[in-house]
């Protein structure tokens, strides 16, 4: 027994009519169509396309014919009187209720998909690479609110050796979700930390926009097959196949056929079910509640810190932290509630290993120029405006120098990187919490591989730090240095 969402996706599906062709001969856009097909709109008997729908679908040449349709399941209405057959199908398109199908039933014996489709082929990298962009472009041609669902098990190479489409590649992601259409996608995990460590750096600014829904599969087993989907709801699809002996012969499809598509949005809900969530994304007004799991989450101590806008409140003392609340007016119980916070997750003296990476163009314009700056973290965990004086840079910067002297396990690092809007990141053995000043989410991920790789992806950025960067002398002079002006 098929379940349809609606009258309307039923009757679509058996004529084989794509959301293009209806949304085109009746003058609005595809994503309307989709709402109502999939009962996202509710198809109304008011509504002023109702009849132009039931005029298209009772002219519509087709095997089997609407009459055909209506005359398998019983329904007793004239077909040769075009006005009651018209009636009819406003009244039946504007029952909201799923319509369940037998499919051994009246309309076995027909061909339920009986026109031909077309499709494109293509083949390589190159190939992958110019179906993605045509995917893409495509989308954003459409009204805002579409739904994309993503999956590859594939190697990603096609995805990461061309640094030019990588770029193109991310800018039209970013584009999309600024017109605030959705993506699912599932993540396969199970890869070498190399390879997940070189994409860390593209996909997460794009889950901080907070228009991504991330999965990942749990079962980490070899497959003689990988696949991968690109699906724009009810519209297109990208599909390819690959395997280890095959790997110099990877092949794309394209396909625009509603048929098609529905059984590859099939597909994909099937691997969904035995998904889990992989990041989790919040606004940051909630960035507490990931800030208490992350505290539950942790078996060891190291912690790592990528810092881009100062300050960072996990690094300040409690008693400089307290300052700051008590100068912002908070009340009481907020200011316990943030201290609580920071216990569990500031730095401590003694032997725990902690490594800060600073963005030194960006410290250097706080300590220089700024009198009161507004702090990201806190705001976000308060729920309104935080601002730290000069005067607290100066002391935190002292609360630095002083914990490289009596720290053994304190390291702090400057790198410069000028004019870009990255990621902060907390890192911590179980999980990794991400934010950015630009973005308006918080992501936090726990999953063992992931984690690793940003964790690898952090230590390949410190290393790539000359060492006298990284000299302890020569960080507590520059920071000094900077106070001083």
């Amino acid at each position: 027994m098929e379940t349809y969402n609606s009258h309307l996706d039923f009757l679509m599906d058996t004529l084989g009519i794509n959301g293009r062709e209806l949304a085109a001969a009746i003058h609005v856009d595809p994503s309307l169509v989709s709402k109502w097909r999939n009962n996202h709109r509710l198809l109304s008997h008011r509504s002023v396309h109702l009849l132009r729908i039931a005029e298209y679908l009772a002219a519509y040449d087709s095997s089997p014919s609407l009459r055909e349709i209506l005359g398998a399941y019983g329904v007793e209405v004239n077909g040769e009187n075009g006005e009651e057959l018209l009636a009819w199908l406003c009244r039946w398109l504007t029952d909201q209720t799923p319509f369940p199908v037998n499919t051994s039933g009246p309309l076995a014996g027909y061909s339920r998909y009986s026109r031909d489709a077309s499709y494109k082929v293509y083949l390589g990298n190159d190939g992958r690479r110019d179906a993605v962009l045509q995917f893409l472009d495509h989308i954003l041609t459409l009204p805002q609110g579409q739904q994309l669902y993503l999956m590859s098990q594939e190697d990603l190479a096609w995805l990461i050796e061309d640094k030019a489409f990588l770029a193109v590649w991310q800018d039209k992601l970013t584009q999309l979700l600024q017109q605030e259409h959705k993506i699912k996608i599932i993540h396969w995990v199970d890869r070498s930390v190399d390879s997940l460590n070189s994409i860390i750096g593209h996909w997460l600014p794009l889950h901080l926009t907070g228009g991504i829904e991330s999965w990942f599969f749990p079962k980490y087993s070899d497959s003689p097959f990988q696949t991968t989907l690109f699906i724009l709801e009810n519209d297109l699809v990208i599909t390819g196949m690959s395997s280890p002996k095959l790997k110099d012969h990877r092949y794309t499809a394209l396909f625009n056929d509603p048929i098609t598509v529905k059984q590859f949005q099939w597909v994909f809900s099937t691997y969904l079910n035995d998904c889990r969530p992989l990041i989790e994304v919040c606004s940051k007004r909630d960035m507490q509640r990931l800030l208490e799991k992350t505290t539950s989450a942790i078996n060891g101590k190291d912690t790592a810190y990528l810092i881009w806008e100062p300050p960072l409140f996990m690094t300040m003392s409690q008693g400089l932290l307290t300052s700051i609340l008590a100068r912002n007016d908070l009340e009481d119980h907020l200011i316990k509630e943030c201290q609580g916070y920071h216990q569990q997750v500031a730095i401590t003296e003694g032997s725990q290993m902690s490594r800060l990476l600073y963005n030194f163009d960006s410290l250097q314009k706080t300590l220089q120029g700024v009198q009161d700056l507004l702090c990201e973290e806190l705001t976000a965990i308060i729920g309104q405006p935080i601002h730290v004086s000069r005067e607290d840079m100066v002391q935190y910067v002292h609360e630095l120098v002083e914990g490289m002297q009596t720290n053994e396990g304190l390291e702090i690092a400057f790198f410069s990187a000028p004019g870009k809007a990255p990621v902060n990141l907390f890192l911590r053995a179980d999980m990794v919490l991400a934010w950015c000043k630009e973005l308006p989410c918080t992501a936090a991920v726990a999953e063992p591989t992931v984690v690793k790789a940003f964790f690898r992806y952090y230590d390949e950025l410190w290393q790539s730090i000359p060492r006298v960067n990284r000299d302890r002398t020569w960080v507590s002079n520059e920071l000094l240095r900077l106070i001083t002006y």
